[in-house]
């Protein structure tokens, strides 16, 4: 029996206690009309009690012949009225009454909840389905799995079609008709829901009889179940959803998502001058992990069967099979980036059937209809193509089934949206990408190009290191044809190595993100490491520069708290800070990096503060420096030029350029070109002096300027305008255009980052030259093996679920993707991520461990007192 219902008849039993006091009072009074009513009443009680616990437990159970007993003890009050007090019919009543008490009570120890499941999206069933497979098994329990129907929103907010997944549920969970479970009557003791938004969802809305206010009203304990899981945190958006407020509990994922949820909750509450009205935080919101994470670690392949259409798109000729990779578009995405995310779907689709060793699984949003129909309605005709074309074409799997599980058991990796899919694949232990819809990328050809940001000429060559993998090139100045001259130990995604200089016949590389200072020997062909002492953040971004003067090489500082210097002959360091107090009195921005590169000048080099108006003098023959304090307060430069009278500083935001003489002191401030974008971190290159200009490069798409320094003019350089309006309608990446640029003899070289082209000006031909450098055909092998360790994630580097995720970028797309899944099919290096991901996981979430649907049961027990704590 239902605990609540032995709970009622408990209480029915002290209200005969008292009658029967009350009949004994009215009898001693001679009261006996009264006496004999309520003696009615009580027989008529008794006997509807003795149905109902008949009905539920059966004629022949205890508690039903008690009640039986007790009926006829009742019945025999008229007769014996005139004597009932002090007679053995009284003591009767009461040892029976006694009797009744102490079998209800036993009973109560074996009693059941009933518990009611308010499902409606069959592919969300997931999020309840550990609790109820719990809760079949545990005889405490009486389940009841009610799907519901559900309206789509029409574009002013009415009811549209409506929709029933009772029958799209799994075949092993038993249903019950929404039509003939009368929840008002029932009063189940628990109810789960994962629908939290009652009348506030504007693409679907579940039917009006099981919002969560209503269905408040009809138990005592309303329980809301996410049908998402996070990466991380919760967006705030989701804390105080009409379904949150009115649960009795939350189950979230994590304790850090439990605080998030109770601080907007308090602040909501706050806000609305409704403290206490929902309940206390600290006892609502509780952190007990998610039944969807129960779900994807014990979904396993050989669970599943798959349509013969898509076992021949899987399985190769020899009986193996092709990795394959779920590809997830969400509702959110798809409305917020409109014509975009239709692009990036027509990339992505290209991308794939390009490469027959990879197969994409589509699983769009099973709102995406509705919500562009409801919200984006100019979109809808583009996307309902976009998904005939993918079916039609027969390249992929197109997958509406409810079950995400199906998936996530049988593909090798996540590349989509941000979702609780790609938390899910990250549970099973499977690299995650996710999308930038900025990158869209039309050739395969692009993993083959060259990205580099610093450039030496050794007056034939060009010889860079590789800006995505630790590797050091030679590209031939009239083919521009890099090939590879080295592959340097250290892995990583990040930019290793910057600036290039040579010393004798051996060429030094600025450790960027690299530990070691690379250096190679030209003749030999070789490449040597040279530690240096990390500081205290470690080796990130420690120099961006490099000069080689007076016998040494100099590392310029980015991060790193000093300049370095590095003796050739010894491999001895040196290291020089005395500008570090100083400068830092004039920062501005003490978080900023300290330089770019250096400028030559004479025994000494001059450095450009990017944190401070300053300019630092380092000399090399008295290994000084002096600190000179340049153009207005707050102002931070990106770089020095020298047109052989002044020096130039570039803005690195909007501050003025400043033209300083360094013989006489004197300085000027120009006003720096509009080109958009104010917040923009780093407005403009390092500029460059060249053929009486100065050179400015924004980093935002614009215009390229330059300074006549005879009349300090500041006009658009129009030796670029061709190739501007040749690219205008090319879309940038992250923002930005120019990636570096360069003088080089009588030429600038600049790297335009929407295309991956080098560009080439020659100021005697007056000729511009644009062109993808593409690796030697002898390298593509090796440069695609070393661009997929270079992108592999680094497993130290990982500390939360996010960290371990790829990120989609102009240096990293879905085509090097593919190329980190197959890298990571003989990878050890991939084994160790895949293990701190999993670790990451089970940390950051509460009972990872498969366990989170039997501990959101068990919190239910012991509210009503069937499980101790």
């Amino acid at each position: 029996m239902r605990k609540r219902h032995l709970e009622q008849i408990l209480d029915l039993l002290k209200t005969f206690k008292e009658s029967h006091d009350e009949i004994k009072r009215l009898a001693s009074c001679g009261q006996m009309d009264r006496v004999l009513k309520m003696a009615s009443e009580c027989v008529e009680a008794a006997c509807e009690a003795r149905k109902f616990i008949s009905l539920a437990e059966g004629e022949e159970a205890k508690p039903s012949k008690l009640f039986e007993e007790f009926q006829r003890l009742l019945e025999r009050i008229p007769v014996q009225a005139n004597e009932i007090n002090g007679s053995t019919l009284s003591v009767e009543i009461s040892k029976k009454l006694l009797e009744m008490e102490k079998c209800l009570l036993s009973e109560l120890q074996d009693c059941k909840i009933e518990i009611a499941f308010i499902s409606y999206k069959a592919s969300m069933w997931d999020s309840f389905e550990s609790i109820w497979s719990a809760a079949q098994r545990d005889p405490s329990c009486d389940c009841h799995v009610i799907p519901v129907p559900y309206y789509d929103r029409l574009s002013g907010g009415a009811f549209g079609q409506l929709h029933y997944e009772g029958a799209e549920h799994p075949s092993y969970v038993p249903v019950t008709d929404w039509r003939t479970y009368n929840i008002k009557e029932r009063r189940p003791d628990v109810i789960f829901i994962n629908s939290p938004y009652d009348e506030g969802n504007y693409v679907t809305s579940i039917h009006p009889s099981f919002y969560s206010g209503r269905l408040k009203q009809f138990t005592e304990f309303l329980v809301y179940i996410p049908y998402f899981v996070c990466v991380d945190d919760v967006p705030e958006e989701f804390c105080a959803c009409a379904g949150v407020l009115n649960s009795d509990r939350v189950i979230v994922q994590s304790d850090a998502v439990r605080n998030t949820y109770m601080r907007v909750f308090r602040e909501f509450e706050k806000e609305c001058g409704c403290e206490g009205l929902f309940g206390d935080a600290e006892e609502k919101f509780i952190a007990l992990g998610s039944p969807k994470f129960d779900k994807a670690l014990i979904a396993r392949r050989q669970d599943y069967e798959l349509p013969d259409s898509w076992r021949k798109l899987i399985e190769k000729a020899d009986g193996s099979r092709k990795k394959i990779i779920l590809y997830n578009t969400t509702v959110s995405a798809l409305l917020k980036s409109g014509e975009k995310a239709l692009n990036k779907l027509r990339f992505v689709f290209e991308s794939f059937k390009k490469n027959q060793s990879f197969v994409i699984w589509w699983r769009p949003h099973p709102l995406n209809d509705a919500a562009c129909q409801s919200m984006r309605p100019h979109l809808l005709g583009q996307y309902l193509e976009a998904v005939e074309s993918f079916k039609k074409d027969g390249f992929g799997i197109y997958d509406d089934q409810p079950d995400p599980h199906r998936a996530i058991a049988l593909s090798d990796a996540y590349f989509g949206d941000w979702s609780s899919l790609a938390a899910l694949f990250q549970c099973a232990g499977k690299p995650v990408m996710i999308q930038n819809f900025d990158v869209s990328f039309t050739s395969e050809d692009f993993r083959d190009i060259a990205i580099f940001a610093n450039l030496y000429d050794d007056g034939d060559n060009l010889w860079f290191c590789a800006e995505k993998f630790n590797a050091l090139f030679k590209m031939d100045k009239q083919s521009w044809t890099p090939k590879l001259m080295a592959e340097l130990p250290q892995r990583g995604g990040n930019p290793l190595n910057r600036q290039i200089v040579r010393y004798e016949g051996r060429l030094y590389s600025a450790p960027f993100w690299a530990d070691k200072i690379m250096e190679y020997d030209i003749e030999a062909a070789s490449a040597n490491m040279i530690s240096f002492p990390p500081f205290s953040s470690g080796s990130a971004k420690s120099f961006s520069g490099a000069i080689a003067k007076g016998g040494g090489i100099y590392f310029i500082p980015y991060y790193y708290p000093a300049i370095m210097r590095l003796d050739p002959q010894t491999r001895q360091l040196s290291f020089f800070s005395d500008w570090l107090e100083p400068l830092k009195k004039l920062s501005s921005d003490a978080n900023d990096a300290y330089f770019l590169y250096p400028l030559d000048f004479g025994d000494s080099f001059l450095l450009a503060a990017c944190g401070a108006n300053a300019v630092v003098e380092f000399n090399v023959k008295t290994l000084a420096s002096a600190v000179y304090e340049l153009g207005p307060k707050g102002s931070q430069y990106n770089g020095i030029c020298f047109d052989g009278e002044n020096c130039w500083l570039t803005p690195r935001h909007f501050n003025p350029i400043v033209k300083w003489n360094p013989k006489t002191g004197t300085t000027k401030w120009i006003d720096p070109p509009s080109i958009g974008g104010n917040d923009d971190r780093f407005a403009f290159l390092p500029s460059i002096y060249c053929n009486g200009y100065i050179w400015l490069f924004p980093r935002l798409p614009n215009k390229v300027h330059k300074i006549d320094v005879r009349t300090d003019e500041l006009t658009v350089a129009e030796e670029f305008e061709s190739f501007e309006t040749a690219q205008e309608d090319v879309r940038a990446i992250n923002g930005k255009r120019y990636f570096f640029f360069q003088q080089i003899s009588d030429s600038i070289y600049a790297y335009e980052d929407k295309t991956h082209k080098l560009v080439e000006f020659c100021f005697k031909t007056n000729k511009l030259r644009e062109q993808a450098p593409v690796y030697h055909k002898e390298d593509i092998g090796s440069v695609r093996t070393l661009r997929a360790q270079g992108f592999i994630l680094e497993a130290e580097s990982c500390q939360r679920d996010s960290d371990c995720y790829y990120r989609e970028s102009d240096g990293g797309s879905l085509l090097n993707f593919m190329d980190v899944i197959k890298e990571c099919s003989n990878s050890i290096r991939s084994e160790s991520l895949r293990k701190k991901e999993i670790e990451i996981f089970r940390k950051n979430n509460c009972n990872s461990d498969g366990t989170a649907g039997t501990e959101i049961l068990n919190l239910c027990k012991r509210h009503f007192g069937l499980l101790r704590s």
